[in-house]
């Protein structure tokens, strides 16, 4: 038991995952640390787990599972596997990792560790498998670089609003708001492009509050700083036009 102790006190990473080369190097950025306020916001109010995102120069990825759940952590080809990032785990039980892609990058090929188990990315569809047949998870990036992201929601000339969402191509995904009565069902969002989701709605002026549902989970509108709480959930907020 003295020696079990002992190894749960050295940075509190378990003996087996530094044996496998786990514990250096390592990065980790606390959520407070973070330079984009936008993205930390964000991440804090992240419920479930969904598909990676670019945002902001970022790919998130994040990762919830039904089991009590430790540690969650990333390599990366573009960095030869050499480098382990640790995931942040929020107020809400999910982890998330806000990695910063560089200029250049056509595709990021990653693979996520949890609990000491290496394995694809659960919510990533995309993978392909090297030649010593590992199989390891794939985000295509446009254009070889994360683009800026435009505003969200967007104001038109015609009073309605904009919505927008980059997720997995074939998803299924709604805006959900208090303009809705909250019915997850009313105002589906079309895929404009692979992985690029919009809807347009007249809605009323004044305050709104919503979020979007990605396969039956709730996601905060990650172009979206302003957010809420709801009947002690999680929103994002949004002043459209004069109050009144």
């Amino acid at each position: 038991m003295r020696n079990r102790r002992r190894r749960n006190r050295r940075g509190g990473v378990p003996r087996s995952w530094r044996a496998a080369g786990l514990a250096l190097p390592l990065l980790t950025t606390p959520l407070a640390a973070l330079d984009d306020p936008l993205l930390e916001r964000h991440i804090r109010g992240i419920e479930t787990s969904g598909p990676p995102v670019l945002m902001r120069q970022h790919l998130l990825l994040s990762f919830a599972h039904s089991l009590p759940t430790r540690f969650v952590g990333a390599r990366f080809a573009h960095e030869g596997f050499t480098t382990l990032h640790l995931f942040t785990r929020n107020e809400l039980g999910v982890f998330a990792l806000p990695l910063e892609v560089p200029d250049g990058l056509g595709e990021v090929h990653y693979r996520i560790v949890v609990d000491g188990l290496w394995q694809t990315d659960p919510r990533n569809p995309s993978s392909a498998t090297d030649e010593r047949g590992v199989r390891f998870s794939v985000v295509a990036l446009p254009d070889g670089q994360a683009p800026e992201r435009p505003l969200s929601p967007e104001p038109n000339a015609d009073g309605s609003l904009t919505f927008r969402l980059d997720a997995a191509p074939g998803r299924r995904i709604t805006v959900v708001g208090n303009f809705t009565a909250w019915d997850p069902f009313l105002y589906p969002m079309e895929e404009q492009a692979p992985g690029q989701y919009a809807a347009t709605l007249y809605v009323p002026p004044g305050r709104i509050y919503y979020y979007f549902t990605l396969d039956g989970g709730r996601l905060l509108d990650p172009l979206n700083v302003e957010t809420a709480s709801v009947a002690g959930l999680a929103v994002s907020s949004y002043l459209h036009g004069a109050e009144g």
